[in-house]
Formats: C-alpha cells, structure tokens, sequence
C-alpha cells in the first residue's frame, strides 16, 4: 500500500512537471525546435530498453506503475518518458535563454563541462531522494556502483544525453538565426513562416535527443563493458 501510494505521488508529481514545462516552452518559444526537443526527449523513453537492461543499469520499476507500454517482457512506467521531457525539455529551454551566450563568452566548449556536472547533480538529487522514498525504481547494481541510489556512471549516460542535445540544439539554432528563424521569440509574433516550415522545425528538434540519447547509449555501454560493472 505505501509503496503503491509512493509511485502514485512521483507519477501525478511528473505529470505536472511535464505539463508546466509543455506551457513554459508554448509560452516562451516560437514552438518549432524546442518544442521539438520536448516532445522528442519525451519519445526517447524507448532507449531505456537498452539503458535499462542488463547490460547497464538493470532498472527495476515499482511494479504497481502505470505502464505506457511493455515489450519483451519488460515495462516501462509512464513517469519516466515524462520526466524525460520535462527534465531535458526544461533545461533546455533555461540553457539557450540564459546560459548558452554568457557561458560560451566565459568558459568556451568547457561550458559544456558545467552542464554535465550540472545535470549530473540535479539527477542525484531528484532521482537519488525519489528512490530513497518512494522505490518508484531501483537499479539492480552492486553498491560500489551506486551513489545516493543511483548510478556514479550516470555523470557519463544522463550527462552525455543532455550535452549532445545542447551542442545540437544551439547549433541548430545557429543555423536558423541565418534564415530568419529565432526560436526564443513568442509564437504569436510569427507572420513571416508558413506552417510547412514550422513543422520541419518541430521535426528536426523532435530528432535531436534521439541522436543524443543513441550517442550517450553507445559510450555508455563501452564503458560500463570496460570498467566490468556486471563482472
């Protein structure tokens, strides 16, 4: 019963999140490539197929979950691609508004160093607390691969999932500042584009977290295979 009141909190806990960060970025953004990375770091729930399994995390979820899909066997709770989105959605909107320019002017590429540290540290704290109280899920690992219930390696997989998708999504934007598109202005100023455009730049942000979660995959499980986690 506690248990299953305990995923019911992180669950409706996750929905809002997901919610207010899908307004933030309607309000905030011209709705075209960060509102692509939203929706598209919501859909990359299905890389923790791989992320999940044995080979690395070994991730268990509460078994009274609401699930969004099973296969194999497996099943992946609903919370987890919202948290997805709202987590690497959210700083994504915070990074290219307030951080990218004065980061990129002081520390260079290191300003990607930051985010890792950065992301690597807000993980341990709402995941890491998450488990401690509520066992919503639970990684199948030895303790000297665990910090506050999660993974140490996660600096390397969460961080590389959200470094990737900044380096893309800033060069992207990049790219579209020259032909006239600036995501961070409000949508309801945009006259000049027809709707044929703004879907193709929905399309491309909705792409980009999956080549970043892909990318962190592939040097996450070289890694975890290196060190002999599972050894």
């Amino acid at each position: 019963m506690i248990a299953t009141v305990g995923v019911r909190v992180v669950e409706a806990g996750f929905l809002l999140a997901f919610l207010a960060g899908l307004w933030l970025v309607w309000t905030q953004t011209r709705r075209g490539l960060i509102l692509g990375v939203y929706f598209g770091a919501f859909l990359s729930w299905q890389h923790d197929w791989v992320y999940a399994g044995s080979e690395m995390w070994n991730m268990e979820f509460q078994p009274d979950s609401v699930w969004i899909a099973t296969w194999g066997g497996r099943g992946e709770a609903l919370w987890a691609p919202l948290s997805y989105g709202a987590f690497f959605g959210i700083l994504t909107l915070v990074w290219l508004k307030y951080l990218e320019e004065p980061l990129r002017d002081r520390l260079g590429v290191w300003r990607y160093g930051v985010a890792m540290v950065g992301v690597y540290v807000a993980n341990v704290i709402v995941e890491g607390v998450m488990i401690e109280l509520t066992e919503a899920n639970v990684y199948g690992l030895d303790d000297k691969w665990l910090f506050f219930n999660i993974p140490w390696l996660h600096f390397v997989t969460t961080g590389l999932m959200l470094v990737v998708t900044l380096f893309m999504i800033s060069q992207a934007r990049h790219i579209l500042d020259q032909l006239g598109w600036d995501d961070l202005d409000v949508a309801d100023d945009d006259r000049k584009h027809p709707p044929r455009t703004r879907t193709a730049i929905l399309l491309i942000g909705v792409a980009l977290p999956h080549a970043a979660f892909a990318t962190a995959m592939m040097v996450g499980l070289y890694v975890y295979q290196l060190l002999g986690v599972h050894a």
